[in-house]
């Protein structure tokens, strides 16, 4: 049976800390670092929580890798906990709910961050590693400066990227970038001010809401009354919503009129580009959505 040990490094917050690892507190006090020793192999939860009675999860597997889950208390726990931690020429707390990343962020563990905002660099970019997911759930996704970001890369059927429950993603240049039947699961969104929202780019046949691979609705496609960020500051709308780009088969919305599950597309140059893939059998489905001018 294998073994494992698990340091943690605290900055932020109010001490004194209280420490648990799967539910039994193994450390008090104002100290802000330390080991434990002589973990089994599986999954572990490790708790922080300070004098505030704020907290912050971690979730790990001693044998085959981690869930890092970042919550809107998290300060930089989580961040230099990681084995190896994250480079702080990548990645850089802010504060106890902001993170900003500097260049291109690798996922090679599944990660989730709850009602986080994250700012990017200009031509920053988060890059998914095969059977990874990375989760966002009401959080604010933004630039950090005059200049866009890149985007969020998937390119294997084995990677997902979920985007849910009232987030906000602005000033990407390429958007969510999904190649190859790559997962998405996108929904309760809004995108605006990108130069494009998502490009969805050589789906298989099966790539649809019954499969469970490509979920797109209740979002809104939209740009402000600002202009868009540099390289496109000549611009006062977002050029594309969504891109469809050499697929067999694709699913934008759901069948069945709920108003509640329409995608919106507001406000923008384009609101769906469609490249045909040249190939005899296409499954091209747009449902329930509304184009505004």
């Amino acid at each position: 049976m294998m073994s494992g040990t698990f340091a943690f490094n605290v900055t932020g917050g109010a001490s004194p800390y209280i420490f648990e690892i799967d539910g039994d507190q193994v450390g008090i006090g104002d100290f802000s670092n330390g080991t434990i020793t002589n973990l089994k192999e599986g999954p572990h939860t490790f708790i922080i929580k300070d004098a505030n009675n704020n907290s912050g999860t971690f979730l790990f597997n001693i044998s085959s890798g981690a869930n890092f889950i970042f919550t809107d208390d998290f300060s930089s726990t989580l961040i230099t906990a990681l084995t190896p931690p994250l480079s702080p020429t990548l990645v850089k707390v802010l504060d106890n709910n902001s993170v900003l990343v500097k260049g291109n962020f690798t996922i090679d563990d599944d990660f989730t961050f709850n009602n986080c905002t994250l700012y990017f660099q200009p031509n920053a970019a988060i890059i998914i590693n095969p059977l990874k997911t990375i989760t966002f759930n009401g959080c604010t996704l933004k630039a950090a400066c005059n200049a866009m970001w890149d985007g969020i890369y998937a390119d294997d059927p084995s990677e997902q990227i979920v985007v849910n429950n009232n987030c906000t993603i602005k000033d990407m240049q390429n958007g969510l970038v999904l190649k190859n039947g790559s997962k998405i699961d996108c929904q309760n969104t809004t995108f605006t001010d990108n130069y494009i929202g998502i490009q969805l780019e050589n789906a298989p046949p099966g790539y649809n809401n019954l499969i469970g691979n490509c979920i797109i609705r209740n979002n809104t496609f939209t740009s402000s009354a600002s202009p868009l960020l540099i390289p496109y500051a000549s611009q006062s709308k977002s050029e594309i919503g969504i891109v469809i780009s050499k697929c067999e088969e694709v699913e934008i919305g759901l069948l069945n009129n709920d108003p509640l599950e329409k995608n919106i597309f507001t406000n923008l140059y384009n609101g769906i580009y469609y490249t045909p893939s040249g190939k005899y059998t296409e499954n091209i489905k747009i449902y329930n959505n509304d184009f505004i001018q």
